[in-house]
């Protein structure tokens, strides 16, 4: 019997017959929840949560084709950066100066000490260091080769589950849909 002329036939019986459909269906579901069971435990749903990202290279080589000194990085972009360091702070290695300004803003203190850069981002609980290298004091284009996040009460490193969420804490809040007024599209 064909899968056609077997559907056609629940269908019927279930208009004769008020719940005949779901006794009839029962198969089907106990067959997707033995596939999804099977493909949990054989490691399809054990995908690994590594969230590798590229940042976005598109503005920066057009901003620097019309001859301006700094990458321009639009809010998707942006986001997408801080959407990257929430899932890992390890994607901090993958950045470079110009990420990192664009997913934490301006650092609240820069020291240069060439060829080493420290950029310093503070919140109430903790404190973020990274260190660039570069033989100027310009780190646009230097990549991240080391940061720090400790405990601003006392200066101690913090374990790991605590980086996480104080490197989140460091993120600006992102801005969410943005609400019009009706009476930006009426003109009185």
């Amino acid at each position: 019997m064909t899968l056609r002329k077997y559907i056609l036939n629940i269908i019927n019986k279930s208009q004769a017959l008020p719940g005949f459909g779901t006794i009839e269906m029962r198969p089907f579901l106990l067959g997707g929840v033995f596939l999804v069971g099977f493909l949990l435990i054989s490691g399809f749903g054990n995908t690994p949560k590594d969230f590798t990202f590229e940042v976005p290279k598109a503005e920066a080589s057009a901003s620097l084709a019309k001859g301006m000194a700094e990458p321009v990085f639009t809010r998707t972009q942006t986001r997408y950066i801080q959407r990257a360091l929430n899932a890992r702070h390890d994607n901090l290695y993958k950045l470079q100066g110009a990420s990192v300004r664009a997913a934490f803003n301006e650092p609240e203190l820069v020291r240069s000490d060439i060829p080493t850069t420290v950029w310093q981002y503070r919140n109430q609980a903790c404190v973020l260091d990274i260190y660039f290298k570069s033989d100027d004091a310009d780190v646009t284009y230097a990549p991240v080769v080391h940061y720090e996040v400790r405990n601003r009460a006392n200066g101690d490193d913090v374990s790991p589950a605590d980086m996480d969420t104080c490197l989140k804490s460091m993120l600006p809040a992102s801005s969410g849909a943005a609400i019009l007024n009706v009476s930006s599209f009426y003109k009185g």
